[in-house]
């Protein structure tokens, strides 16, 4: 059996380029702090669930029982937009059967994180209010959020009309 001594000074070197590699190896590297790093969910930044995450799954859950209670609609997503920040979420999905045979409206909801669980707290365009000839999906938000003015702003698209359409 073969003894391998390093001196102390080899040892430090050692030492220092490990810690080094374990912090640019850590989550979020290259990212400011709580800025898209899924690692913090309840961080001051918008980010996007990755797919395949619990927090997604969540969010999309709860979407999946307001239609399936009050419509009487199984559905499967497709996810066109999703953003979290600071407890609440606001996505757009294209809803579809699961056997893929019925594909439905695609809509909007705005979620809030409450007691460990993701809450839909508005539908916008579900009701009905698509229908208008002059409604857009910009103003359809910018009436989600003049109701909900606690909801992060960053959680909103600079263009809504530009997804889905």
């Amino acid at each position: 059996m073969a003894v391998i001594l390093f001196s102390s000074r080899c040892i430090r070197v050692l030492v220092s380029a490990a810690l080094v590699f374990i912090f640019l190896s850590g989550p979020g590297f290259g990212q400011s702090p709580g800025k898209g790093d899924p690692q913090s969910p309840q961080g001051q930044g918008v980010y996007t669930p990755p797919k395949g995450s619990p927090e997604r799954k969540a969010i999309l859950d709860a979407v999946r029982q307001v239609l399936q209670r009050n419509f009487q609609v199984k559905a499967v997503f497709k996810v066109g937009y999703l953003k979290v920040q600071k407890g609440w979420a606001l996505l757009y999905v294209n809803p579809k059967s699961p056997d893929g045979q019925s594909q439905y409206e695609p809509l909007w909801a705005l979620l809030q994180k409450q007691a460990e669980a993701w809450k839909v707290v508005a539908l916008p365009g579900v009701a009905g209010e698509m229908a208008e000839e002059d409604m857009t999906y910009g103003k359809l938000l910018q009436e989600v959020r003049a109701s909900f003015p606690q909801a992060p702003p960053g959680i909103f698209p600079k263009d809504p009309d530009a997804i889905g359409r």
